[in-house]
């Protein structure tokens, strides 16, 4: 299990592809001020059908050098991007999970990519008997217009600092 500093531990997922349950999507604000997104996924371990469940986190940092990623987890929801925050909570996604190292915090999934679910997988997915219910990418204009669009969507606030670096 991996080391974490107040926080529960949750079984490890080794790197592969898995299919989840979107069960958390909350907007948010980085501690360098910037908009983001926080996702948490269910996973079920090691077969869609087991009881047994693990969670990967994601956050989703709205702002240009990271608008690239907004496309493909819209698609893996199967919703527009300006919809990602009020429709991506109860979704069953695909996700390419890797392992991110580190001796402070202790490793932890990271989701590297997002993918639509396979029909089979979402019915495998609803079927289960359970009580449980990223790097860097190239800017893109479909990436820009979909933070734009996400970013019109998102509650407006006159608190958020200036990330404006002299330098």
């Amino acid at each position: 299990m991996p080391a974490t500093k107040g926080k529960k531990e949750y079984k490890m997922l080794k790197p592969g592809i898995y299919t989840g349950c979107v069960i958390k999507a909350e907007h948010a604000t980085s501690k360098a001020g910037n908009p983001m997104i926080n996702i948490s996924i269910m996973v079920p371990t090691p077969e869609i059908t087991s009881e047994e469940v693990t969670f990967v986190n994601d956050r989703l940092m709205l702002m240009p050098s990271h608008a690239w990623r907004l496309p493909p987890i819209a698609d893996a929801c199967e919703c527009e991007a300006s919809e990602l925050l009020s429709n991506m909570k109860g979704k069953v996604v695909s996700i390419q999970v890797g392992v991110e190292k580190s001796k402070e915090w202790g490793d932890k999934n990271t989701v590297d990519k997002w993918m639509v679910a396979s029909d089979e997988d979402k019915a495998a997915f609803a079927s289960r008997d359970s009580s449980t219910g990223g790097g860097g990418g190239t800017r893109t204009k479909e990436g820009d217009e979909a933070l734009a669009a996400v970013l019109g969507s998102l509650p407006k606030t006159d608190n958020v600092p200036d990330d404006s670096i002299p330098f």
